[in-house]
């Protein structure tokens, strides 16, 4: 006698992988906007005035030549122009509202040729961000518009 074989049944539940999904919809947005917060935004390569370039190597690191350079430690920020040495606490930049850094960005302004726009930021890992933004929006008020970012050595 012949086994009769057995129906098989071809509906698939797609209320689990609904569900799944959805879950995982949820967690990406959710996690998507909070990784932005911590992002300076660059334009790489670009001619354009008004910009912030960042090296892409540590070769194009090496040659970066700025006569004015402004190191952000964690505690620190140090600024240099031709042997002119400028050195505050964060809560001495923090309290004048980083007047402190437009005073010595308005004297290397004045002894530069227009033509003279560039200022290199040294920022170490453990810099904060209020302190790299405070003394960027300093520079910037100047006419200092060649902003170069990289990492501390």
């Amino acid at each position: 006698m012949a086994k009769k074989r057995r129906e098989l049944n071809n509906n698939l539940n797609l209320v689990p992988f609904i569900d799944l999904f959805s879950t995982l919809i949820i967690f990406l947005l959710a996690t998507a906007v909070w990784e932005q917060l911590a992002v300076v935004p660059v334009q790489l390569g670009s001619s354009d005035k008004n910009q912030i370039q960042m090296p892409s190597s540590s070769a194009d690191a090496k040659k970066v030549k700025a006569e004015i350079k402004v190191s952000i430690g964690n505690a620190r920020i140090v600024l240099v122009d031709r042997g002119n040495r400028k050195s505050y606490t964060r809560e001495e930049a923090i309290a004048n509202d980083y007047e402190l850094v437009a005073e010595f960005a308005n004297k290397a302004r004045e002894t530069r040729k227009e033509d003279k726009r560039e200022v290199v930021f040294e920022v170490s890992d453990k810099a904060q961000y209020q302190d790299l933004i405070g003394t960027m929006d300093k520079f910037l008020a100047v006419k200092f518009d060649e902003l170069i970012v990289m990492g501390a050595r």
